[in-house]
Parts: C-alpha cells; structure tokens; sequence
C-alpha cells in the first residue's frame, strides 16, 4: 500500500532513472564479481590440500626433492601469464614441496643463455607459462642445441619433461589438454597437479620445411591458413572481446574472402605391416652351468635375435603418396599430441566459399573461444596422414600459421615425429 511518504520516494526515483540504471548495473557485477572471487577461492583451498597430501609424504633417506624449472614469458597477456601462476600454480608448488627454479624470457626472443640454465639446473620437468610460439621456440632450441642429435634424432642428454600452464588467448597446444567447459582456475590448478602427479605420456610432435628453405623445424600443434591470420593480430588489454569484433567487423568490410585451391601430397598413416616393421630385442635369460651353483640368470647379450612385430601384416599402401585437390577459403593441419594408433594429422579444411555475413559470424566465434585458430564445427575432416606437402594459390598474399608463428609461404611439407617428447597431462 502506497502511503504519501512511499510515493514522494517513488517519485525521486522516477526522477533519476540514470542513476538507478547505473547502480544497478554496478550493484549485479559487483554481486557477480564476489560470487566469482568467492567459488575461485574454494577452488584454490580445495587443489591446495591435495598438494599439501604430497608434501606430507616423508623422502626416503636417499631420495632427492623434484626439481621443477619454470620458464615465464613475462610479456604474455599484458603480464596478466605470470600473475596467474604466481597467484594459482606456485602455491600448490610450494604446498608439495617441490624445488622452483623460475626462468624468464619474453615473446620477442628466447636467448640461449636460458637454455643454458635449463641444462645446468638439470631439473626433471620444464613447465611453460606462455603461449604456443614459446613453447616451440624452446623445443626448436632444444633440438638445435648440443642437446640433441640430429644423425641419430635422439637426445644427447635426457630432455626434462614438458609440462604446460593454459593462459592467454594464444595458447592452442596447451588447452587441447583441459575441457573447455571447466573453469579457467580449475585448469590452472589441474595443470599444476599434474607437474605434482609427475604421471607422463609420450608426445608427438611434426617437423616442417617451409618453401625452398632447407632448415626444417619442429612443432607441437598446428598448420593454419585463412585470409583472417592478422585481424587478432593486436592484443587489447581492456574490453578485448568487444574490440576484436569490432577488428573483426571492420575487416569484413574491407576484405574480400577468396577461395583458395590446396594442391595436397600426403601419405596415410599405418599402424604397422611389413614395410615399416618394429623391431624388439627380446632379453631372454641364458641359462650357464655356473647358474647351477649360484642360482642367477644372466640376460641376453645385445647380439641376441631381433623378432620382427607385424611381419605378417601386409599393407599395400603403406608409404604410398597419394594426391588431391582441393578449393576452400580455410584450412588446417591438427596434430593429435597424444595419439598412438598410429600417429597422425588431420587435414580439416572449410566450405569453397563464404558470404561476409558467414566470415564475420566464423570470426566472433573465435574470440568468444579465446582461440584464434580454432575450427567451427560445420569444418570437414577432410583426410588423415604422417606426412603432407600442401602447394596453396591464391589472389591475396598468403600466410601460414605454425604454432603461432606467421611465416609467409604457399609451400610447406610437414612430417609426423612420432614420441619426441614427453609431456604431464592432467588425469
């Protein structure tokens, strides 16, 4: 019931309809913004008893405390990369008692000097906070480097383990292990767990050519070529997402999208036949009259008879190179890092043609994903295979994208590099 005295208040706030929009905008974020900070923390105290489990577990007498060195890109997102570790990954570190060597480097260059104290701190896992061109950057200088040999492509000294930090909107290779449903804190602090775990799978990683260069490369995730490479180019530190769209925008009004024809030489992959045979050396025991008296076993000498696994399997096509044409205005080799039956890439590539009103919904779907390399659901798997040289023409200027990395080019081969390195992945 409306008394005199209700209504005159009612009246002032017809008068400032302004300020009641205003504050009570500010009013639901603030609600939110505690309710965020609140679920945020009890994530934190939850993953920071976990590792506090680990820490209590006693060192046998001649154990050593894990070594962990972590390598910071302190420029990545605006420095908001080494803030998130330092306020959701160390913690949980500390909590374990883990040993933390920090190593710093920025997205312009990796020196060698920080890999110089990778090798001298002789730590078992490497843990990357950065996006994916550092994370390339430090497997390619590792290979480079003394550390591994190139004749026998192995690594000279042991090659600590990779483990990954997910943060910033560059970081493909390292949410492919995180469900894009969860939370960004609960994937901070599960890939801090998993360093904690210390539970490791091989990794497979692809080496490229690119043009008439001879130097071949290594990378972990991706082949990416559309006429968009440059529109998430500038990285804005306030409102980032209503500012890419309106990038994306003003792109699609300026640009034309062309088809491009992708000329394709791969070669499928195999899980094994009697062209490309994995050879075992079975260590059996051999038994000598001494073994009568002792009673030990001796194993086989390295001379022992090698067994040949899936000598029997016949596969024709094995090591065939097969060809294909194809028009689309995207595409993208995807490396499947853990893959093992058999490793492989695939060959995803988009519709012939667009209208403007598709690119720039294809666009804003990329920054609400914080990736922007990421594929649409309506893409196709076009083929899958271990090694591929792709010929791309096209009226515009064209530019690959590899792991990050723009390199312009309208050639690349690419090659699977089955179990290079070993990474930490969440359970």
């Amino acid at each position: 019931m409306f008394t005199p005295k209700n209504h005159g208040w009612l009246q002032r706030l017809m008068n400032h309809k302004k300020k009641i929009v205003f504050f009570s905008a500010a009013a639901a974020w603030s609600t939110n913004y505690v309710k965020q900070s609140m679920e945020e923390r009890q994530i934190l105290l939850e993953y920071c008893c976990k590792a506090k489990k680990y820490g209590d577990e006693p060192i046998s007498r001649f154990g050593n405390i894990r070594k962990i060195s972590v390598l910071i890109n302190k420029d990545d997102d605006f420095g908001q990369a080494k803030r998130n570790f330092e306020k959701y990954a160390l913690p949980l570190f500390h909590f374990a008692g883990l040993d933390i060597e920090i190593i710093n480097c920025n997205s312009n260059e990796f020196p060698a000097e920080q890999l110089n104290l990778l090798r001298r701190s002789q730590s078992d896992t490497l843990y990357i906070v950065g996006g994916d061109e550092i994370i390339s950057k430090t497997v390619n200088n590792a290979m480079k480097s003394e550390m591994f040999h190139l004749t026998q492509l192995k690594m000279k000294y042991e090659f600590p383990v990779l483990a990954f930090f997910p943060v910033g909107g560059s970081n493909c290779i390292a949410k492919t292990f995180f469900s894009p449903m969860s939370s960004r804190v609960k994937n901070y602090c599960e890939s801090a767990m998993a360093v904690i775990d210390g539970k490791c799978q091989y990794a497979n990683c692809f080496k490229y050519k690119v043009g008439e260069e001879e130097e071949e490369s290594i990378a972990l995730g991706y082949v990416y070529c559309d006429d968009a490479t440059g529109v998430f180019e500038t990285k804005y530190r306030f409102f980032r997402r209503f500012q890419e769209k309106l990038s994306a925008l003003y792109y699609t009004l300026t640009h034309k999208v062309h088809t491009k024809k992708l000329e394709v030489s791969y070669v499928e992959p195999c899980a094994g036949c009697s062209k490309c045979s994995v050879y075992k050396t079975l260590l059996t025991p051999q038994q000598h009259w001494w073994h009568k008296l002792i009673g030990t076993r001796s194993m086989a000498s390295s001379s022992t008879d090698k067994v040949m696994i899936d000598d029997q399997a016949i596969n024709l096509n094995c090591g065939e190179e097969k060809h294909v044409k194809v028009s689309t205005v995207v595409f993208k080799l995807a490396n499947d890092l853990l893959s093992d039956d058999p490793p492989k890439m695939d060959l995803s590539v988009g519709p012939k043609s667009i209208t403007r009103w598709q690119f720039l919904n294809e666009l804003w779907k990329r920054s609400n994903s914080d990736n922007a390399y990421s594929i649409s659901s309506d893409f196709q798997t076009l083929l899958a295979g271990r090694s591929f040289r792709c010929h791309i023409t096209s009226p515009d200027e064209i530019t690959l994208v590899v792991d990050g990395k723009k390199l312009p080019s309208a050639d690349i081969s690419v090659e699977i590099f089955p179990h290079l390195i070993q990474v930490l992945v969440p359970k």
